[in-house]
């Protein structure tokens, strides 16, 4: 069994890489708009 203070930090640590996707999305988006703008 994990303990809850494991638990926390598993869940914690999802929220993190969570967050940097999402960041990472809209840099994406934001570079295909450019892109898109270019061509």
């Amino acid at each position: 069994m994990q303990s809850s203070k494991d638990r926390g930090i598993i869940i914690t640590n999802l929220q993190n890489q969570k967050e940097q996707l999402s960041k990472q999305l809209q840099e994406q988006i934001e570079l295909n708009k450019e892109t898109d703008k270019k061509r």
